[in-house]
């Protein structure tokens, strides 16, 4: 991930949850005193500081990733970014008005010939000149922050010293981004192609804790996003209500960082393309699913516990006609260690099968089913830029039938490569 889109990231987030990070006078006089606006700006530059040491010091630093050797490995968030940020959110906290005891900033469009949008300024400046920030103190310490374009709330934020939690109302903010792309189609600029409609809620919350950066996701009310591509093709996505969807725990000093989910339910319509590039209506029905992933660097390993389904079917239909059911039986416990030389192993804690069934349908006309089971203990090793996999302990079953037919046991010391034709067939060879 390069600087560009690095800035871009952070300046996009400060637009979205930016009130508080410069601090100055809430009244206009001449003496610095403490105030609200200081209080935000150090709870927002606790909570940045440790983004950007988790992302530094544990993505970019990671000792996992550097094993890999990746053509384009992401880079630490330099000082320029930094600055740029710092700049952003003095633009952002211009102009302030006291408002029925709330202080109201309106953006300096500078942030745009400047910072967002050197080269072509001119939209994004327009976009600015709509965007109000009101600051409501709860406290010396904490309080809340909206942020208004064209008058239309598109979200509010909470702050207080240890945390920032935004909460997200998809229709309102669904609104103000309508009102940002009649600006940019205004400019002769291409359209956001922003659904046609969207409700729920969610929260985003970011909170330091015992040395750690926590982000947590939480789906507060059940969203609901329907709209139409550039190709005038459908999409309807339904997901539940959940309470911590995603809780990401990075710990900077110490190279670890964790990723726990709970993730809702989905039920998923979708525009897919076939081999004639012709457009089909693709229905999932995902049940859900939990499990922790754990990246620890003095390890160069990511382990994974408890990941499953919450029941064991995930379904799919093309243009209403069944095409494929999955079925897990049991649960993911794995680690998997990357080596100097960007190699990977990988190690089954626990044992697991499935079974997937296609149907010939609309989007492809193969059918048939595969099973496989992996037994506990199982152990494989991939080389880098290699074709195959190696088993080094353990055994690996495959059966496949009708237009996937196939049948493998492999056990130790044997090499699994797929098929160069179809991409769901295995088969053993000779280890290379």
């Amino acid at each position: 991930m390069n600087k560009t889109i690095l800035k871009s990231i952070a300046c996009g987030a400060l637009v979205f949850s930016t009130v508080g990070c410069k601090e100055e006078q809430v009244e206009v006089t001449p003496i610095a005193q403490p105030s609200g606006r200081s209080a935000l700006i150090a709870a927002l530059e606790t909570q940045a500081t440790g983004l950007v040491d988790s992302f530094n010091n544990v993505l970019v630093d990671s000792q996992f990733l550097k094993n890999l050797n990746l053509e384009n490995p992401p880079e630490k968030i330099s000082m320029e970014t930094e600055n740029d940020v710092k700049k952003a959110i003095d633009y952002l906290l211009s102009n302030e008005l006291s408002d029925n005891g709330a202080t109201v900033y309106s953006p300096d469009t500078r942030i745009c010939s400047e910072i967002l949008a050197k080269n072509h300024p001119e939209t994004c400046q327009d976009v600015f000149s709509k965007i109000k920030l009101a600051q409501v103190e709860q406290d010396a310490s904490s309080g809340y922050v909206e942020i208004y374009l064209a008058n239309i709330k598109a979200f509010g934020f909470v702050y207080t010293p240890e945390l920032i939690s935004a909460q997200v109302d998809l229709s309102a903010l669904l609104a103000a981004l309508a009102k940002a792309d009649e600006i940019i189609v205004a400019h002769q600029e291409e359209s956001m192609e922003l659904p046609s409609s969207a409700s729920g809620n969610v929260s985003v919350t970011v909170a330091q804790k015992l040395g750690a950066t926590v982000v947590d996701l939480t789906v507060n009310q059940k969203i609901h996003i329907q709209g139409v591509n550039h190709e005038m093709q459908s999409y309807d996505i339904a997901i539940e209500a959940g309470q911590n969807a995603a809780t990401v725990s990075a710990f900077p000093a110490m190279g670890v960082a964790s990723l726990q989910v709970n993730i809702p339910a989905v039920a998923a319509t979708f525009p897919v393309h076939d081999h004639d590039n012709i457009n089909h209506a693709v229905e999932l029905s995902f049940p859900g699913g939990s499990g922790l992933a754990t990246l620890n660097n003095a390890m160069s390993m990511i382990e994974f516990s408890g990941v499953k389904l919450k029941s064991s079917t995930v379904s799919a239909k093309a243009d209403g006609q069944a095409m494929a059911q999955l079925t897990v039986n049991g649960q993911v416990d794995a680690q998997v260690t990357s080596y100097q030389g960007g190699h990977v192993g990988l190690k089954f804690l626990s044992a697991i099968d499935g079974q997937l069934t296609a149907v010939s349908n609309p989007l492809f006309s193969e059918q048939g089913t595969i099973t496989a089971s992996i037994t506990q203990g199982t152990e494989a090793y991939f080389a880098k830029d290699a074709d195959q996999a190696k088993i080094l302990a353990g055994n690996f079953q495959y059966v496949g039938t009708q237009d996937f037919l196939s049948n493998i046991n492999a056990t130790a010391g044997m090499c699994i490569q797929g098929d160069e034709n179809q991409d769901l067939i295995l088969q053993t060879v000779v280890c290379q």
